[in-house]
C-alpha cells in the first residue's frame, strides 16, 4: 500500500548455555538506561544486583560512605547509624535461609562459546575446502575465477612481457620511429630480435593521459630517445605494450616486466589538468610550469610508481623531462639517493629501497609491514576498472607468490587471499591481534582494516599468534582454527562462587552466624514459657551478635580468595568497582582492580609501595568526557563498555560499536593476551 517502514536488525547472539540464536539483551547503568537520546540495537535493561539479600543486608550501611574509614565524617556516622537496626533485621531474617556459596562448575572455566562455520568459505587456505573441488574444475572454470584464489604457476609470473617496441636502425643516433611492436612467440621476429634487452619506460597518468594523441605521440618520442641513449633496441611502455585481450592481469604482472628490464627511465611532464584549463581558457594566465624535482615528487606520490623504483635492476635511474614540444634529459639518479629526491616518506621508504639494494636485510614479514605503511600514503586514479583491492595488488608484485586479483573482492579479501598464499611470517594472525588507532568514530573499513599502527605502539613481529587463520569468511571476515573462546555474558550478573581455604574459626562462626536467629526466637520461647534466667542469657548473647550482624557477617565471607568460577560479565556505561563489586558478591572486600592495560582507556600508576597498580580510567580528564558523550552516542558509534573477568579479578573499560559477545585469545605480546 505505499507503506514504509524503517527499523535495524536487532543484535543477536549465540546462547552459551542453550546454544540457540537468541535477541541481544544488554544491561545498562542508570545514565544509559534512562537516557531517551541514544539509539541501538539491542535491548536494554537495568543492572540487578545478584548477591545474597543476607550478605547485601550486612554491606547497607556502608554502601553509601566512602571505603576509608579514616575519612568519615559526623554526617557518614549518622547515615550509617540510621541503616544499621534494619540491616541487622533483615539480615537476622535472610540469613538461616540464605546460600551464600554457590557451586564452582567441575572444569572451572569459562563459558564455552557453541560456534562453528557451516558454509562454503569465500577462499580457504586449502584449495580442497572450497565450493568447487579443484579436481571437478576445467580450465574455462578456472579462468572465470571459479578455481582456488591462488595458481602455482599457470597464473603467477611471466619470464619476458607479451609485447616490446622495436626501434628503426637501432645503431643510429636520429630518430626512426618504431619498426614494429610484437612479442618474442612471434614466429615472424627475427631470431636475433628476440630476448633483447629492453628499457622500461615509467610515467603518470596525471602527466600523460592515455587519452591524448599529443601525449602518446610524445611519449613515444622520449621513449625512443631513452632507448637510443641507453645503446638498446627496444623498449617497453604502457600505452603501446598492454595487449587488449590480457590488458586486466598484464596490469598485476608489471613487476616481472621490471625485474626483467636493463633499465628503468622515468619521463616527467607538465600535470594534464593544469595544460587542459590553459588551453581552455579557464586560467587567467597561464599556469607557471613546475619544476623537474616538483614533478618527480608528484610522479613519487603515486601508488603504481612505488614498486618501479624499488625493482629497478640498474643502480641509475635517468630522469627525462618534456617541457612543451622539448625533450631533454636532464638527470640520472643513483636509487640509493632517490627516497630523498623523489618520495614525502623517505625515512621509511628507504628502508625497502636498502633491502632491495641488498645493503640491509628485512625480513618478509617486515616488508609487508613497512610496504603497507608507504602504498597507504600514496593516490591512484579512481576509475570504473579500479578494484577495491588495489593496494594489494601493488604490494604482490614485490612479493613471490601472487593471489588472482578479483574485482569482487574487498580491499581485506584481496589482501587476506595475499596473506594466506605467501609464508608472510603468519601476517594475518598477527594483524587480527593488533588493536588500531586512532580517533574516527565509526567502524574501520577498506584499507584502514590493513594498518599495523597498535594503540599501544607494538610491532607486528612481537606477536606470537595463538591460532590459525584456515580460511577468508564472507565479508571483511576470517575464518579461525585453534582458538580459545569464552562467551561474555551481558543479561545479568550472576554470583561468581570463590575457593579458599578450610578454616574450622570460619566454618564455626558461620555456623553460629545462621543460628543466631534460630536461637534469638528460642531465647524468648524460654523467657516467657520455661526458664527466664537461660532465655535472657540467650537473648543477650544472640542480639549482642545479631547488632553486630553487618560486621560479622562481612568478615566471616572475606579474606583470601584462592580461586574463583571464571566468568566474563559485561554492561554498557560506567559503574565504580565498589559498586560493581556488590552488584556481584553482596559486599566490597576489595577483591577487583582496575586492568591495567586491559583496553586503550586503561590507566595505571605506581602506589605507595611503588607497585604498579591499574587506575580508575575516569580519574582522567579525558576518558570521563568521553564516557559522559558516548551516553548520549548514535547507531554505529562507539559506545563504552565494562567487562568484568572473575578470574584475574580485572575490571576494563572499552570502546566498541557493538557489545562483544566473546573474548578469542588469539596471541601473545609481552606478557599480555591479546
Amino acid at each position: 500500500m505505499g507503506r514504509v517502514e524503517w527499523f535495524c536488525i536487532p543484535d543477536s547472539y549465540i546462547d552459551a548455555s542453550t546454544g540457540r540464536v537468541e535477541e541481544l539483551s544488554v544491561q545498562a547503568n542508570d545514565a544509559v538506561y534512562n537516557s531517551t537520546l541514544t539509539r541501538h540495537t539491542w535491548r536494554r535493561t537495568f543492572i540487578r544486583p545478584m548477591g545474597a539479600y543476607a550478605l547485601r543486608a550486612a554491606n547497607w550501611p556502608f554502601s553509601g560512605v566512602s571505603a576509608n574509614r579514616g575519612l568519615w565524617n559526623e554526617k557518614d556516622g549518622i547515615f550509617i547509624a540510621l541503616r544499621w537496626i534494619p540491616a541487622c533485621l533483615i539480615a537476622s531474617f535472610c540469613l538461616p535461609f540464605a546460600r551464600t556459596e554457590a557451586n564452582i562448575r567441575p572444569d572451572g572455566k569459562y563459558r564455552d562459546f557453541p560456534y562453528r562455520y557451516w558454509t562454503y568459505p569465500h577462499a580457504s587456505r586449502n584449495p580442497k575446502e572450497d565450493s568447487l573441488p579443484a579436481h571437478f574444475q576445467d580450465e574455462e572454470e578456472e579462468e572465470e575465477g571459479l578455481g582456488h584464489f591462488y595458481s602455482e604457476a599457470k597464473h603467477e609470473r611471466i619470464l619476458r612481457p607479451r609485447l616490446l617496441c622495436h626501434l628503426k636502425n637501432p645503431k643510429s643516433k636520429d630518430l626512426h620511429g618504431i619498426a614494429y611492436v610484437s612479442s618474442d612467440e612471434d614466429e615472424g621476429l627475427p631470431e636475433e630480435r628476440r630476448g633483447v634487452p629492453y628499457v622500461f619506460v615509467a610515467y603518470t597518468a596525471d602527466q600523460f593521459s592515455n587519452r591524448s594523441k599529443e601525449d602518446l605521440k610524445a611519449l613515444s618520442t622520449i621513449a625512443e630517445i631513452a632507448t637510443r641513449d641507453a645503446g638498446l633496441e627496444a623498449y617497453w611502455i604502457a600505452a603501446s605494450c598492454f595487449a587488449e585481450e590480457y590488458q586486466r592481469e598484464d596490469v598485476y604482472r608489471i613487476s616481472d616486466v621490471i625485474r626483467g628490464a636493463h633499465s628503468v627511465v622515468i619521463v616527467l611532464g607538465q600535470p594534464c589538468n593544469s595544460r587542459a584549463q590553459a588551453e581552455l581558457g579557464a586560467l587567467e594566465e597561464k599556469p607557471k610550469d613546475k619544476s623537474a624535482e616538483e614533478l618527480l615528487q608528484d610522479w613519487g606520490r603515486r601508488m603504481w610508481t612505488f614498486p618501479e623504483a624499488l625493482l629497478c635492476p640498474s643502480d641509475k635511474i635517468k630522469i627525462y623531462l618534456r617541457s612543451g614540444n622539448a625533450v631533454a634529459h636532464v638527470d640520472t639518479i643513483s636509487k640509493q639517493d632517490f627516497p630523498g629526491r623523489a618520495w614525502h616518506d623517505k625515512l621509511i621508504s628507504r628502508q625497502l629501497m636498502d633491502h632491495f639494494l641488498g645493503s640491509l636485510t628485512l625480513s618478509r614479514l617486515e616488508i609487508v609491514v613497512i610496504a603497507l605503511e608507504c602504498l597507504r600514503g600514496r593516490k591512484t586514479t579512481l576509475t570504473k576498472e579500479t578494484m577495491d583491492g588495489e593496494l594489494t595488488y601493488v604490494l604482490m608484485g614485490l612479493l613471490r607468490r601472487r593471489p588472482k586479483p578479483n574485482k569482487d573482492d574487498s580491499a581485506f579479501q584481496a589482501f587476506a587471499k595475499l596473506s594466506l598464499s605467501n609464508d608472510s611470517d603468519r601476517y594475518l594472525e598477527r594483524l587480527i591481534c593488533v588493536q588500531p588507532t586512532g580517533t574516527a568514530n565509526r567502524e574501520r573499513t577498506g584499507n584502514e582494516l590493513l594498518t599495523a599502527r597498535d594503540v599501544w605502539g607494538c610491532c607486528l613481529w612481537d606477536i606470537y599468534p595463538l591460532c590459525q587463520v584456515a580460511a577468508i569468511g564472507h565479508g571483511d571476515s576470517v575464518i579461525l582454527d585453534g582458538c580459545s573462546g569464552a562467551a561474555i555474558k551481558w543479561d545479568r550478573f550472576e554470583s561468581a562462587p570463590r575457593i579458599r581455604g578450610y578454616s574450622y574459626r570460619r566454618f564455626f562462626i558461620k555456623l553460629w552466624l545462621r543460628l543466631c536467629p534460630i536461637l534469638f526466637a528460642a531465647g524468648v520461647l524460654l523467657t516467657a514459657y520455661l526458664d527466664a534466667a537461660l532465655g535472657g542469657v540467650l537473648l543477650a548473647i544472640t542480639s549482642l551478635t545479631i547488632f553486630f550482624y553487618p560486621i560479622l557477617i562481612i568478615r566471616a565471607h572475606s579474606g583470601k580468595v584462592w580461586d574463583t568460577q571464571a566468568e566474563l560479565f559485561g554492561f554498557e556505561g560506567y559503574v565504580d568497582i565498589r559498586t560493581i563489586e556488590c552488584l556481584i558478591w553482596g559486599f566490597e572486600d576489595g577483591r577487583l582492580d582496575w586492568s591495567i592495560c586491559g583496553s586503550s582507556l586503561s590507566r595505571h600508576s605506581f602506589n605507595a609501595d611503588n607497585e604498579c597498580i591499574g587506575r580508575d580510567p575516569t580519574d582522567d580528564p579525558l576518558v570521563k568526557a568521553r564516557v559522559k558523550l558516548h551516553e548520549k552516542g548514535q547507531m554505529q558509534h562507539k559506545r563504552i563498555f565494562t567487562i568484568v573477568d572473575t578470574k584475574t579479578m580485572q575490571v576494563s573499560l572499552i570502546e566498541a560499536v557493538h557489545p562483544p559477545v566473546l573474548a578469542l585469545a588469539c596471541g601473545k605480546e609481552g606478557g599480555m593476551v591479546r
